[in-house]
């Protein structure tokens, strides 16, 4: 799961290594990508 949520922040925030960010940060920016879902902003694929 953490591989989907690191491409996610890489390809929606646009942040090359993702896994590189430290916990703190990762976790802000991973709550960015759940706001833009939840805000109809963004629309990830469903598979």
């Amino acid at each position: 799961m953490v591989f989907k949520i690191d491409a996610m922040i890489s390809h929606i925030l646009h942040l090359p290594f993702p896994e590189q960010l430290d916990d703190d940060i990762w976790a802000q920016k991973w709550a960015q990508v759940q706001w833009l879902v939840e805000n109809n902003i963004v629309a990830p694929k469903q598979i």
